[in-house]
């Protein structure tokens, strides 16, 4: 599907690594500023092309979620990847067999927000992402590589936790700047915490985008033996870095 050597590997990348940290707050990933009129993709990391050339650079969405697909179902490196087009990814991982797809993401009747349960891909216009469930309030904790302004006010970003919500002080903005700061101090001098907005990260259009669940009924590919499917955000990111 267009998967680099890095996404068909386990763990972090050197190469990641390495970029990182010959970069600054005031990297630019597309221009400087975000000024289109100083466009030039010669010196430009944005995909012009249509894909994501510089692998070197980091994961692209789809690039992170495949990665991470391939490190979870995969024991040997260099195999078939996972990466392809983020907007049918979610479904495609349906047609597999390894879950439900849908595209009815609302929560049921008495509760805040939408169905996001933790582990679920959620695939939009141009872009997906992992979530690691939703909040009392309904906002939601999620893993997903994106643009985000650096602190310096420059377009850089790249693979973070996040939240959507409408506030800061949302409960899942609160917890993804909690473990921000905590685990990956480096990037979180660079980047404050990237609040999505739910008006675009609960919206699409089309036959391709929509929800992917796992079925871990022990029928399906994976199994939830800790019951992480059912747990809040709070007690995943407790499970995941304790």
């Amino acid at each position: 599907m267009g998967s680099s050597l890095q996404a068909r590997s386990f763990g972090v990348s050197a190469d990641w690594v390495r970029f990182f940290n010959s970069q600054d707050e005031n990297y630019t990933y597309k221009e400087k500023n975000g000024d289109e009129a100083l466009a030039d993709p010669a010196t430009s990391y944005y995909p012009y092309g249509g894909y994501n050339a510089y692998y070197y650079a980091g994961l692209d969405c789809s690039g992170f979620v495949g990665w991470a697909l391939y490190n979870t179902m995969e024991t040997e490196a260099l195999k078939e990847g996972y990466v392809g087009g983020a907007t049918g990814c979610a479904k495609r991982l349906g047609e597999k067999g390894w879950g439900i797809w849908t595209q009815d993401i609302q929560a049921p009747d008495g509760q805040n927000g939408y169905e996001m349960k933790p582990g679920d891909i959620m695939s939009i216009n141009g872009h997906v992402w992992i979530s690691l469930g939703t909040c009392e309030d309904g906002s939601v904790v999620i893993l997903h590589s994106t643009p985000s302004k650096s602190r310096a006010g420059q377009p850089g970003g790249g693979v973070q936790i996040s939240a959507v919500g409408t506030s800061e002080n949302c409960q899942a903005c609160v917890l993804a700047d909690q473990y921000m700061s905590k685990y990956y101090a480096a990037w979180y001098e660079r980047y404050p915490i990237y609040l999505c907005d739910p008006a675009v990260y609960f919206t699409f259009e089309g036959e391709n985008a929509g929800r992917f669940s796992w079925d871990t009924s022990g029928s399906g590919v994976l199994t939830d033996p800790e019951g992480l499917q059912e747990m809040e955000p709070e007690a995943v990111l407790d499970f995941l870095y304790h």
